[in-house]
């Protein structure tokens, strides 16, 4: 029986080639994807929030997901800033939230896989709302500072109604729980920022190096920029937005039509969607073995022992 999700639907939609090699032929990049790798650090201190755990367990337990897969990565310079931004993500959301979501929410699940006939998946965080107990999927992403999440009205979420995953989740929810529940986006907009840089200038009869190592002294240092980024966070609740996600019956209806053709069209042949190639993340990890420049066999590649390594309920 072949096994349904929102990432796997996903995934075909977006090119059936990619599609073939992780869920058919159960391949996967060995590369590091370093967006991938911050976003699992980020839901990890999340899932610490939801889990009732203080900030300090919440650190140490991002600090465990970061040895977890490709530790090399967190040593890198690239890798040291954006540690410092996921640690001030997650700190600015407890400061945000925390107060407010112990007196609003039960949690009924954090990770909450569930598996219906040949639909699955995994929420982040499932809630009943105290006041009224209506069931409430929550869902986390981050989104970059220019994507419009701060705006109510832009395409970022405008599009939600149509999103896949929106309209999956609720509907197998509502099938497990016998209830309709909201779905409420829950964004943390990232930030581009670095550590601040010198803008000295070299003084009259100062020598290159000297200037050199004037100007790197005034620079910002790691700790200076960790605190000013946490700062920004813990005082700048502009920078996390909840919004409900509001779903007609007509709107539900029509995307499950569309995920139907879709189920209906994965098989071969699986095409390969040129525009899907590159993206604003980067190269689709299998762009090379689709023009014959790599195999899945070589030493990029790694066979994965199961099409769904992110569930627990399938085999």
């Amino acid at each position: 029986m072949a096994i349904r999700t929102a990432s796997s639907l996903n995934t075909f939609m977006d090119c059936p080639r990619k599609y073939e090699y992780s869920y058919e032929r159960l391949y996967r990049s060995v590369k590091p994807i370093p967006a991938f790798l911050i976003g699992s650090v980020v839901h990890k201190g999340l899932e610490a929030y939801w889990l009732r755990k203080s900030w300090e367990e919440a650190r140490t337990m991002m600090e465990e997901e970061k040895k977890r897969e490709h530790p090399d990565y967190w040593e890198t310079d690239a890798g040291k800033l954006e540690s410092l931004k996921c640690e001030a993500y997650i700190k600015g959301y407890y400061a945000k939230w925390l107060t407010r979501d112990l007196s609003t929410y039960d949690v009924v699940g954090v990770e909450h896989e569930f598996v219906i006939g040949q639909n699955a998946g995994k929420l982040d965080v499932l809630l009943r709302r105290k006041a009224d107990k209506q069931l409430v999927i929550m869902e986390h992403k981050t989104a970059g500072p220019w994507s419009g999440a701060d705006e109510p009205s832009s395409p970022y979420w405008l599009k939600l109604v149509m999103d896949t995953q929106v309209v999956w989740y609720t509907h197998n929810i509502s099938k497990e729980f016998k209830e309709d529940p909201i779905f409420i986006y829950d964004v943390v907009i990232k930030t581009s920022g670095k550590p601040k840089k010198s803008r000295s200038r070299q003084r009259k009869n100062e020598s290159a190096m000297d200037f050199a190592r004037r100007k790197s002294g005034e620079d910002e240092s790691p700790a200076q920029y960790r605190e000013r980024l946490s700062k920004a966070y813990c005082t700048e609740p502009e920078r996390f937005v909840r919004r409900e996600v509001v779903l007609t019956k007509q709107d539900r209806e029509i995307k499950l039509r569309e995920l139907d053709s879709v189920i209906k069209a994965i098989k071969p042949p699986f095409l390969r969607n040129t525009t899907s190639c590159v993206r604003a993340g980067g190269a689709c990890p299998f762009l090379e073995v689709c023009i014959g420049a790599d195999t899945l066999s070589g030493q990029n590649f790694t066979a994965k022992q199961r099409a769904h390594s992110e569930l627990t309920l399938v085999s």
